[in-house]
């Protein structure tokens, strides 16, 4: 069964969330890496908004882990 996008955006967040606080950091720590805003980050972790390609890849090239790691 093909998951819904809702849940899709919801899962990458929580995926983000868990890597960046396996690492100790907070929202600050991964927007200001990412060169993107706090607020912006925590959207994305709690499945408010979809991260388009280039926001993610931004995540994970901050977190040090593959694009696939993250979708």
């Amino acid at each position: 069964m093909r998951t819904k996008p809702k849940d899709d955006t919801t899962r990458v967040g929580r995926t983000i969330e868990s890597l960046r606080m396996q690492k100790g950091w907070t929202l600050e720590d991964l927007a200001s890496r990412a060169s993107m805003s706090r607020q912006g980050v925590h959207m994305i972790e709690q499945g408010i908004r979809t991260g388009r390609l280039p926001t993610l890849r931004r995540i994970a090239a901050a977190l040090g882990v593959s694009l696939a790691e993250i979708v």
